[in-house]
């Protein structure tokens, strides 16, 4: 982090973007299970950067439109800025089954 990143707390993020604690909460882990790292301080709470609620901004931006979720709008961003899903890469690289490697 460099001395001139400004850091903001969730409530400065969910004002300036209008919406409430939760659905902040909501944008920043689908956003997350698409692989992207929202940092958190030592008491486990999340601080954004500038970088980040542009990200959320976008996200919420291409969810309104027509037929658009925002677990798709998750993926586009992630595919744009090339984050990658680390869970979905492990979960899918071993081609026996979990269960099936332990019953021989």
């Amino acid at each position: 982090m460099s001395e001139a990143e400004i850091i903001y707390t969730s409530s400065e993020v969910y004002s300036r973007l209008g919406v409430s604690g939760s659905t902040l909460r909501k944008y920043s882990d689908v956003l997350e299970r698409e692989g992207y790292d929202v940092r958190k301080n030592s008491r486990g709470r999340r601080e954004y950067t500038e970088f980040d609620v542009v990200l959320i901004e976008q996200l919420v931006e291409l969810s309104k439109q027509d037929g658009m979720t925002l677990e798709k709008a998750a993926k586009m961003i992630a595919k744009q800025f090339g984050i990658d899903n680390k869970k979905e890469e492990s979960q899918g690289s071993d081609p026996v089954p979990y269960q099936m490697q332990y019953q021989f």
